[in-house]
C-alpha cells in the first residue's frame, strides 16, 4: 500500500510522544514556447523547505520527444524530516526516486499525474534528520502524443519503506517535488502554482 505523507512540527511530535508511550521561479509572464526535439532544458527542483517527511532537491536536464520526455538528474540529494529522537525506528529504508508529468485538475483545485517512470532505489537507508546523495539518474517518462505540454510540470516522487511510523504498519509512502515553471516554460498558471507552492508546499505539489 502506498501512501502520500505530510510532517508539520505538530506532526512530528505526536510521533515522537506516541512512540516515547509505547517504548522503544521564473517572474516572466511570456507565453511558454515549444522545445525543439532534443532541446536539453535545465531544472532545478526542491522540496527541502517542505513539511513532507521525505524531501529532495534535485539538478539536472529534460529533453521532450514525441513520445517521451528524457530527464537527467546530474546531481541531488534526499532528506528525511523524520525526528532523530525516534531512533531506529525512525530509519527509512529502501529510498526511490521517479520523473513524472504533473496537470492541473479541469474545473477543481488541485493536480494529477499523467505519466511516472520506472522507480529506481538510490539509498538503502537515511535515518531521521539524516541527508544522503542522490546519483546521476537518466529516467525515461512516457507521454501522449497529444498531451497539452504547456500545461505540465516535471516533478520528482520520493518514496520510502518505513518500519510502523505515522501511526500505520510499516508499508511504503511516496512524497513529491514539483517543477515550478511549465515543461514549456513558466506561464501565469505555472506562476500562481509556485506561489501556492511558496505558502503552502505539501499541499500545491
Amino acid at each position: 500500500m502506498i501512501r502520500r505523507m505530510v510532517l508539520g512540527a505538530a506532526a512530528a511530535a505526536a510521533i515522537l510522544c506516541s512512540l516515547r508511550a509505547a517504548g522503544p521561479a521564473d517572474a516572466s509572464l511570456a507565453p511558454a514556447r515549444m522545445r525543439a526535439a532534443g532541446e536539453a532544458v535545465p531544472f532545478h527542483i526542491n522540496s527541502i523547505p517542505s513539511t513532507y517527511p521525505l524531501t529532495g532537491e534535485f539538478r539536472g536536464t529534460y529533453e521532450i520527444f514525441s513520445d517521451s520526455v528524457v530527464v537527467m538528474v546530474q546531481s541531488g540529494r534526499l532528506r528525511s524530516g523524520v525526528p532523530a529522537g525516534i531512533g531506529e525506528r525512525g530509519t527509512l529504508r529502501e529510498l526511490f526516486v521517479a520523473a513524472g508529468l504533473g496537470r492541473p485538475l479541469d474545473g477543481r483545485e488541485g493536480w494529477t499525474t499523467d505519466s511516472l517512470s520506472e522507480r529506481t532505489i538510490v539509498l538503502r537507508q537515511l535515518r531521521g534528520e539524516q541527508e544522503g546523495p542522490v546519483p546521476a539518474l537518466r529516467m525515461m517518462v512516457r507521454r501522449a502524443p497529444d498531451a497539452d505540454l504547456s500545461r505540465q510540470w516535471l516533478f520528482i516522487q520520493v518514496g520510502a519503506r518505513h518500519d510502523r511510523l505515522f501511526n500505520t504498519p510499516g508499508d511504503t509512502f511516496v512524497n513529491y517535488a514539483c517543477q515550478e515553471t511549465n515543461l514549456l516554460g513558466p506561464t501565469p498558471e505555472s506562476r500562481a502554482r509556485a506561489r501556492l507552492m511558496e505558502k503552502a508546499y505539501s499541499t500545491h505539489c
